[in-house]
């Protein structure tokens, strides 16, 4: 449920800020918030989920959005290529769980989880060196 509400609440927020900043805060959010999760004392676990649940609701679309701003003129393949990558990485998170629960249980399934929500933190990090949404978004405003 508070993945929905997020999804709705999101569709509006994103527009007022940075998508690459908002990105970066909302993997830093999601990051902070699994690992309390995993960690925290159960009568705060829903509260954990939920909340994680409502911010990372934003983070596909905006990687989506994010992804067809880096070039000048947004094609539908570039679309379809980043809808594609995010199916097939949705597809792969239970062939890549099953085998961690089946050897190591569910603890380590969800520090997998985890640790894979540092690494998109990280690369949301690396790509504020290089995006070039804000460049591309000025270029559209002007003419």
């Amino acid at each position: 449920m508070s993945y929905m509400i997020g999804m709705w609440s999101f569709s509006f927020i994103l527009r007022f800020f940075d998508l690459q900043r908002i990105l970066t805060v909302l993997a830093g959010l999601a990051t902070v918030l699994m690992y309390l999760f995993i960690n925290g004392s159960p009568e705060h676990m829903p509260w954990f989920i939920l909340t994680l649940g409502f911010f990372s609701s934003a983070i596909y679309t905006s990687l989506i959005t994010l992804g067809s701003q880096q070039t000048k003129v947004s094609s539908p393949k570039l679309v379809n290529f980043v809808l594609t990558c995010g199916t097939i990485g949705t597809m792969l998170t239970f062939v890549v769980t099953g085998p961690i629960v089946a050897a190591s249980g569910p603890l380590a399934a969800l520090q997998t989880a985890n640790g894979l929500y540092a690494v998109v933190f990280v690369m949301c990090i690396i790509l504020g060196f290089v995006s070039r949404h804000r460049q591309h978004g000025a270029q559209a405003g002007s003419h």
